[in-house]
């Protein structure tokens, strides 16, 4: 029986293989893995946990159809934030640099507005 960890470098990595019917949520991808940040087997038995335990339950949602393509995702996330900095960049009349006022405004009104 595997422990889910891979040494490499002096690293331990946590390591899960995605099922077939869930690798549509996860753009493909047959494997996740995750860096722990430690060379200390024990500590990496116990920083493991946390990461299995949420793809296990991001697997079991893709399963059930409740999370959708993670690329789609992030695409939509961009296509929003775009939106937002081109709203914000045709309403400041300040074309030459960005003054202290539109970037201090940028974050709020960039969410504010998509």
């Amino acid at each position: 029986m595997t422990d889910f960890l891979v040494l490499k470098s002096g690293t331990y990595y946590v390591r899960l293989d995605v099922p077939e019917d869930a690798r549509e949520a996860f753009s493909g991808r047959k494997v996740l893995t995750k860096s722990l940040k430690t060379g200390n087997r024990s500590e990496a038995h116990i920083f493991k946990l946390r990461w299995l335990q949420q793809w296990k339950t991001e697997i079991e949602k893709a399963r059930r159809g409740e999370i959708g393509n993670f690329r789609d995702d992030v695409l939509q996330i961009v296509e929003k934030h775009q939106r937002a900095i081109n709203h914000l960049n045709s309403t400041h009349k300040c074309n030459a640099h960005p003054c202290m006022h539109f970037v201090r405004r940028l974050p709020a009104q960039a969410l504010a507005r998509a």
